[in-house]
């Protein structure tokens, strides 16, 4: 999970609008390098839990990631007045798929 610092970079680069995707995936990788190297055993966790849910969504990852980021979304309309409609950004690469919303973050 990334920490305080890294998420508020995260958080003020989708709040003016600059999606760098290359800069959100640095600041991921560099996350969980330092788990990594603090000997979290979470990282293993996280990373077992991605295998299983990579075979349970395959084939549908992408509807499944548009139906939560406008989960979220409808939670912040009901909060703040004037809230924006869900803003979805898809990258696609040859090795790699990003996809980004401004919701809320997970509270559970």
């Amino acid at each position: 999970m990334p920490g305080e610092a890294e998420q508020e970079k995260r958080d003020a680069a989708i709040e003016e609008g600059v999606f760098g995707v290359e800069t959100l995936w640095r600041i991921q990788i560099n996350s969980i390098r330092d788990q990594i190297i603090s000997g979290a055993k979470d990282y293993l966790e996280v990373a077992n839990l991605a295998e299983h849910i990579g075979a349970d969504y395959h084939g549908r990852f992408l509807i499944e990631l548009i139906q939560n980021a406008e989960d979220p979304s409808r939670q912040t309309a009901s909060m703040v007045s004037g809230c924006h409609p869900t803003r979805l950004i898809i990258v696609r690469t040859e090795t790699a798929v990003a996809v980004l919303n401004q919701g809320l973050p997970f509270t559970e």
